[in-house]
């Protein structure tokens, strides 16, 4: 048998809290990156979403004017369409304070462009800073109108 040397006791004990230290400071982040990750995706989700649906908002006053021979989109009308569209998809509801940070239409009238911008709270690191631990996401999407 062999004798057991003094002084060696507990050594054990700090190493295996370091490791449990470790290991849930990893799952932490890993909560964390998966919590923006899946924002993401629901944020460019809407962004295509509203963006396809801008792209309908065609210029009304140039089609009944039957002065063009394309269908033009108006800008005020894609933007009231991409908003309007966010609200009905219920992604407020998720994520509070996701709005429709920009709608551009290009020169031509036939591309839209739709960003969707929100705040995403992190879980692990909002428990530790209490809960005001964010991160600002936006996701960009275009849309060329089918009708031009």
């Amino acid at each position: 048998m062999s004798a057991r040397v003094r002084g060696d006791t507990g050594s054990v004990t700090p190493l295996i809290v370091g490791m449990a230290a470790i290991v849930l400071g990893l799952l932490g982040v890993l909560t964390d990156a998966s919590s923006a990750f899946l924002a993401k995706r629901a944020f460019a989700a809407a962004a295509d979403g509203a963006a396809l649906y801008a792209a309908g908002a065609v210029d009304r006053t140039q089609l009944y004017a039957g002065t063009t021979t394309d269908l033009p989109l108006d800008s005020r009308d894609a933007t009231a369409r991409a908003e309007a569209y966010l609200r009905r998809s219920g992604l407020a509801d998720r994520y509070p304070g996701v709005t429709v940070s920009g709608v551009s239409v290009d020169s031509t009238g036939r591309l839209v462009s739709v960003a969707v911008s929100g705040t995403v709270r992190l879980p692990f690191t909002g428990v530790l800073s209490g809960g005001r631990a964010t991160d600002v996401i936006t996701a960009h999407a275009r849309a060329r109108s089918r009708l031009g």
